[in-house]
Parts: structure tokens; C-alpha cells; sequence
């Protein structure tokens, strides 16, 4: 019913209660906010004179109430405070984009004297370093992952053709979250490599299969086998991912959905796709020799059970051993560096100003009507 609670707080080196181009920002974004991405725009100097004006406050009180808020600590720092709408919040990063030009063109401050806060600051920067790492990541990952591929199968076109499936599941999903409009952010940036991943497992599951005793085609011994284990795996991670949509966070909601989707889409991948690449990068002789490693190693496991056993236990353990010391933490910017760009701007605002934090206020009237 109150609608968004997001807000931005923007201020300058410089910004005294004595700056009057700060008045010229609601005529501004009336003429300019076409879209609908501002909310209202409050002002250090529109707020005293609204106590002013309206509460018959002296000058001096009215500064002094507002001392930590909207005035900074030596009574003459000041700040434009901007509330989005909806639409403004789902589209973050264009309107900070919009504030950013207004301030430049119209009120003649440099983009780089800007000192921008709050939670839409914060969430364009933990989506801007996701997309980053991950665009970062995805080559070495890639190659690895190739060559591990390799090293297992011994063979490059078995090897390209996994890849190639799993590629193709993780490029649908990336295209069913953007024809469908959604907003990438940091949580969605997880859906490909979800859906990558879980296409890559099966895939090695059918390559195995077709390595069957049976003297049918590759394709044809390959689908009967392979489609049940695929399918089911599909299916459950999908049901556990839609469980997510009953979630009260939308971002949450849209993440289990869109996950559910990509998984399914690499089920379609698998089941149309691999069988055929497998068909056509099938070598005989190379699979045979794969048995024959397979069947060395099976009779390791099955002679040396102790060995195996303490090993992997102790590997458990080693792996597990930070585990009692991950802590949950709400104040997502405690993760960032504090040499970030948008901490640093934190930082430069709560020194002139105060406390940069948002609480919530319960008002009860006794006899509501």
C-alpha cells in the first residue's frame, strides 16, 4: 500500500544549504522523466522550507531538526534524497543513469563529484561485479572443463559434442529469461551455469551408456537406457527450483522459475541432441579401450574398499572444516571491498551527513475511521 521504499542519496563536495541549484530539480524531472522512474525528489532546502512554511518553525530549529538527516553535522552540508517508483527500481541502473545525467547537463556537476548511496546503488553494484566475475570466469572455466572433459573420454569429438549440448542448454535459458522481459541481476546470472552443469552430468551419463555391451547402433542403445535417469533427474531438480516461487521475494520467485525453465530446456537438449552426437562421434576402438580403463578401475574400488573409504572421509572432513565458521549476513555491502567505488562513496556521505540506514516506523491511531 505505500508502494516503494527505495531511495537515493545524492550530494556533491561543496553542497551547502546556501546552493540553490538544487531547487531546480523537481521542474527538471517533471519535463524529463518521460518513464516514470522518480517518485518524488526531496531536497535539504525544500524540506526546511516545507518546516518552515508549514510547521511556523524558526529557521535555526528547523536546520537543527533536520541535522543528521538532511543537513550534515556542521549545519550547512546538504543532500537531494530521490524516491523511485516501481518501475524506477526495476530498472535501476537506467535511472541512476537518468540522475546521473540530470545532475551533469542541467545542474552542471561532473559525473565523477557525485556521491551517490543507498539500496539502489548497492544492488546496481553486486549486479555489475556478478556480470563482471562471471564474464571473467567463463573462459578458464571453460577451458578446464574441456580439458578434464578430455582426459576422461580420450576423445575430442565426444569431448566437443558434450560441450556443444551443454552450450546449447545454457543458451536457452539465457534466451527465456530475456524474451520473456525479465531483468538479468546478480541471482538470474546463475540460471546458465545451472542449466550448463546439469546438461553436462547427463550427458556423461549417455556417453556411458552407449558404451553398453549391446550390439545395436549407438543411437538406439543410447535413448531406452538414457531417457528415465535423464528425466528424472530433470524433473526433480526443476520441482525443487519451482518450490523458490513460493517465496515472498520477487527476485527470488522469478529465480526459481526461470531456473525450473533452463533445467527443463537442457532435459530437451539431451534427450534430442547428445543421442545424435554421440551416434556421430561414436569410435569403436577408442570406446573399447575406455572399457577396458573402466573395468581396471572398477576392480580397484572393488579390492581396495578401506583405502578408498578413509580417504574420501578424510577428504570430507578437510573440505568441511570451514564449514562452522559461514556466517548469514544481511548487509550485503559487508562483502564488498572497501575500496569499491560505491563503499568509499558510503563512507564520504555518512562523514558529512550521518548514519546512512533505513528503518521503518509503525504509527497507530487509537480511534482509526
Amino acid at each position: 500500500r505505500f508502494g516503494t521504499d527505495d531511495f537515493l542519496v545524492v550530494t556533491w563536495p561543496g553542497y551547502e544549504l546556501a546552493d540553490a541549484r538544487s531547487d531546480r530539480l523537481p521542474a527538471i524531472l517533471a519535463e524529463k522523466d518521460v518513464d516514470g522512474l522518480i517518485a518524488r525528489v526531496d531536497t535539504s532546502r525544500s524540506t526546511i522550507r516545507t518546516l518552515v512554511r508549514d510547521y511556523r518553525l524558526p529557521l535555526a530549529e528547523a536546520v537543527d531538526r533536520l541535522r543528521g538527516l538532511y543537513v550534515g553535522r556542521d549545519g550547512k552540508s546538504g543532500c537531494a534524497v530521490f524516491t523511485f517508483t516501481a518501475r524506477g527500481m526495476d530498472n535501476r541502473r537506467d535511472t541512476l543513469e537518468f540522475v546521473k545525467s540530470v545532475c551533469e547537463k542541467d545542474l552542471g556537476i561532473k559525473r565523477s563529484d557525485l556521491i551517490l548511496a543507498g539500496y539502489p546503488v548497492v544492488g546496481d553494484y553486486g549486479d555489475r561485479i556478478v556480470r563482471e566475475s562471471l564474464q571473467r570466469s567463463l573462459g578458464p572455466c571453460c577451458l578446464i572443463s574441456t580439458i578434464i572433459a578430455w582426459l576422461c573420454l580420450r576423445s575430442l569429438r565426444m569431448t566437443l559434442a558434450i560441450f556443444e549440448t551443454g552450450g546449447l542448454a545454457s543458451g536457452l535459458s539465457i534466451a527465456f529469461v530475456t524474451l520473456s522481459g525479465a531483468k538479468w541481476g546478480g541471482l538470474s546470472s546463475v540460471i546458465p551455469s545451472l542449466a550448463y552443469l546439469l546438461s553436462l552430468s547427463n550427458t556423461l551419463h549417455l556417453v556411458n551408456y552407449a558404451r553398453s555391451r549391446d550390439n545395436r547402433r549407438v543411437i538406439y542403445r543410447v535413448i531406452p537406457m538414457g531417457w528415465k535417469p535423464c528425466v528424472l533427474s530433470a524433473l526433480t531438480t526443476s520441482v525443487g527450483m519451482l518450490s523458490l516461487s513460493l517465496s515472498d521475494y520477487p527476485a527470488i520467485r522469478v529465480f526459481g522459475f526461470f531456473c525450473a525453465t533452463g533445467v527443463l530446456g537442457s532435459l530437451v537438449c539431451q534427450l534430442i541432441l547428445m543421442p545424435v552426437l554421440i551416434d556421430l562421434a561414436w569410435d569403436p576402438r577408442q570406446a573399447n579401450a575406455l572399457i577396458t580403463k573402466r573395468n581396471r578401475l572398477f576392480e580397484y574400488v572393488v579390492t581396495h574398499p578401506t583405502r578408498l573409504v578413509i580417504l574420501f572421509l578424510s577428504a570430507s572432513i578437510i573440505a568441511g572444516a570451514g564449514l562452522p565458521a559461514l556466517r548469514s549476513d544481511l548487509q550485503v555491502e559487508r562483502n564488498f571491498s572497501s575500496r569499491a567505488d560505491v563503499m568509499q562513496d558510503i563512507a564520504r556521505l555518512e562523514e558529512t551527513l550521518g548514519p546512512l540506514e533505513q528503518t521503518e516506523l509503525i504509527i497507530r491511531f487509537a480511534n482509526a475511521t
